[in-house]
Order: C-alpha cells, then sequence, then structure tokens
C-alpha cells in the first residue's frame, strides 16, 4: 500500500485491501494499461495525485465538499511488459485477470479509462463483464479503436461515458457523485452548505 496524501491511499500488484479501510470510498482504476509498461507517470498516478488535491484538508485547499473524504484506490496497472501474453498457461495473465475482477467486486466505484492509442484487448473484455454493476462511470476518447462497442455498452447499461480530451479527476469525481450509489449514500446525510 502506499499512502498518498493524509485522505488517499493505493493498492496495486496483487495487494489485498488493507484493514482500517472500511469507510473509505474505494475505487477501481480499470482500463487502458498498455501504452506504458515503465509504469512512469501513468494515468493511474495521475488519477491519485488528483484526488489527493481535491481532497485536501489543509485550509485553504482542496475542495470544501470534497475534502476529508477517504478514499482507497484499487489500481489495477498492466502485467509484466517482458510476458505479456494472454494466454490461460500464463500464471501472471491469470493473476492479473483474477486481480482485477475482484477489485471491481469489492469497489464502491469502478473508472475505466480508456486512452486513444490503446489495443490491449483485456480492458474491454474486463469492461464488458463489470457493466451490469451500477457502479461504473467511463471515459473513452472518440478516437479510441473501439469507441463504438464502448458507446454502446454504456448507453445500454446507464453507465456514464465522459470525453477523452476534457476530463479531469474533479468531473470524474462529480460523476461518481451523481451516479453512483456509495456516494449518493454519503450525499443523502450531508447538510446543505
Amino acid at each position: 500500500m502506499e499512502q498518498i496524501s493524509e485522505t488517499v491511499a493505493i493498492i496495486s500488484g496483487g495487494e489485498p485491501i488493507p484493514a482500517g479501510f472500511e469507510d473509505s470510498i474505494k475505487i477501481a482504476l480499470l482500463g487502458s494499461s498498455d501504452l506504458n509498461p515503465m509504469q512512469t507517470n501513468d494515468w493511474q498516478s495521475k488519477f491519485a495525485q488528483g484526488l489527493a488535491l481535491i481532497t485536501n484538508t489543509e485550509p485553504g485547499k482542496g475542495i470544501i465538499m470534497y475534502r476529508g473524504m477517504k478514499f482507497l484506490i484499487l489500481n489495477c496497472k498492466s502485467w509484466n511488459p517482458a510476458n505479456p501474453t494472454m494466454d490461460f498457461n500464463n500464471p501472471e495473465f491469470v493473476n492479473k485477470v483474477g486481480y482485477d475482477l475482484e477489485m471491481a467486486d469489492a469497489a464502491d466505484c469502478i473508472f475505466y479509462n480508456f486512452l486513444k492509442k490503446s489495443t490491449a484487448l483485456n480492458p474491454m473484455i474486463e469492461f464488458a463483464l463489470t457493466a451490469r454493476t451500477g457502479k461504473m462511470i467511463c471515459r473513452c476518447p472518440i478516437e479510441y479503436q473501439n469507441y463504438a462497442y464502448v458507446r454502446l455498452i454504456c448507453e445500454r447499461y446507464n453507465i456514464p461515458l465522459l470525453p477523452g480530451a476534457t476530463t479531469s479527476v474533479l468531473s470524474v469525481l462529480q460523476t461518481m457523485y451523481a451516479f453512483i450509489p456509495k456516494f449518493q449514500e454519503i450525499q443523502r446525510f450531508q447538510l446543505p452548505i
């Protein structure tokens, strides 16, 4: 586990959900993971850093409505680029898919992010498998090779679909707040500001 800030922690690579995070909002990050095998400056890290800024508890920082909210990011990163075969005999691949689906089940919200140059098949399969959960939002640019498929699935299962180029961590969080049951439950008990 990596503690990004006072309000945001992240687990990845098969780590179990740690004790003490029962009240945290758990967000599974799924989607494109084939474009940066070294995982430096990846979209998952950018998401975590943006969430840490939004929820910052220091006076004058963060966004009031989200300040102090605790998040646990379930980061479903790519597997070893030296062994990328999607084969049942590849234990690394089998473990990755199993971990991704396990984290999707445990999450309060699933955020799928498809990058326009991604060609990986695995995220599309997982996307289809988790589409009926009622706790998913998606970001997909029109240039993505499977955009039409993603859009059809989103429309069919009432999954919010965010555009690619203009989507920020804040807009993702606002969409989660509007559509995801866990956020609606939190919102129901908040006093107006």
